[in-house]
């Protein structure tokens, strides 16, 4: 829960679908709707690329002096 993560803290978000829906679109939704967390960097894997599964996953950082 975003609420738990302290100022200044780390916030991952991972979902093994390959959709942008449950990925990028996700990120885009949550930091408007929490302009207190920005994404730092986000990762995308295909199984046709690089031989492993798919999956995205996401870092975001609550900005420092915002209270959780």
């Amino acid at each position: 829960n975003a609420h738990f993560v302290k100022s200044g803290g780390t916030l991952l978000y991972a979902t093994c679908s390959l959709l942008k829906e449950e990925g990028e679109a996700q990120m885009e939704w949550f930091v408007g709707q929490h302009p207190e967390f920005s994404i730092e960097e986000t990762l995308r894997t295909r199984p046709d690329e690089g031989g492993c599964d798919g999956f995205f996953a996401a870092r975001l950082k609550r900005l420092p002096n915002t209270i959780p």
